[in-house]
């Protein structure tokens, strides 16, 4: 784009505000850094959409680059707004979306801008997508999957389609809980998703029928808190002290 002399408009999020204007989640915290990665001068505006915005974007050099403020700051970006969409839209001509990490996700500014704005997979995007396809689709074996996150209810049809292409999945992070605490352990003060118990059993069953390995954590790192230099316990998963909550393996 900066070889055809085109204008780029930087649409991103940082944190989560909650639709609140928070000064310690502004992107104008990266934009020395930015500027080094794309070793270009750029135009920092503290908002995201409006006539404002509009004009001083008009107003700068076919060959700018400029950085909006954190999207989030308004509620209606994780609303997946499209009256918010649509005034997004109307700062560009063409979205290009190169956020790998953020393409699930039913956002205004990654999936109902794109009903107003013709919409392309950036470079890495494209890259990282074909190399999941390989992973995913034309495996290597032996293979090994390490998958982690919150919530089995949002993974499981990504566990049983997995555990027909993988040797072995290694469960952690919050989910691992609910494996452990399936199997008859005390997670104590764990993070745990409740009435899943169905969707564990589904999931090993899945797995044996398709002689897919599945590992959970036998040892982990607990504490009765998450802030600096609290008092961490390292054990086994049936020695957590009482009040404390896994945090690591």
């Amino acid at each position: 784009l900066k070889e055809l002399n085109s204008k780029i408009v930087i649409l991103s999020h940082l944190g989560r505000p909650k639709g609140v204007i928070n000064v310690d989640l502004s992107l104008e915290r990266i934009l020395s850094q930015l500027e080094k990665v794309l070793k270009s001068k750029i135009v920092f505006i503290n908002d995201c959409i409006g006539t404002e915005v509009k004009e001083k974007i008009n107003s700068l050099e076919q060959n700018s680059i400029i950085l909006l403020e954190n999207c989030r700051f308004y509620k209606e970006e994780e609303e997946n707004n499209l009256e918010f969409a649509k005034k997004l839209s109307e700062l560009a001509d063409v979205y290009v979306n190169d956020a790998f990490g953020c393409i699930h996700r039913s956002h205004a500014s990654i999936d109902a801008i794109t009903k107003y704005l013709p919409s392309y997979a950036g470079n890495l995007l494209e890259e990282e997508l074909s190399n999941l396809y390989k992973i995913v689709e034309e495996p290597d074996s032996p293979s090994i999957t390490i998958l982690g996150g919150s919530k089995i209810s949002t993974k499981i049809s990504v566990l049983k389609n997995l555990s027909k292409k993988m040797d072995t999945i290694v469960i952690c992070g919050g989910m691992a809980n609910n494996f452990l605490a399936y199997e008859g352990h005390d997670v104590k003060d764990s993070l745990v998703e409740n009435n899943v118990d169905n969707l564990v059993k589904e999931i090993i069953t899945c797995a044996k029928k398709n002689n897919c390995k599945l590992i959970i954590p036998i040892d982990v790192v607990s504490a009765n808190k998450i802030e600096e230099n609290v008092k961490i316990q390292t054990s086994s998963v049936d020695q957590i002290n009482n009040g404390n909550m896994i945090l690591d393996i």
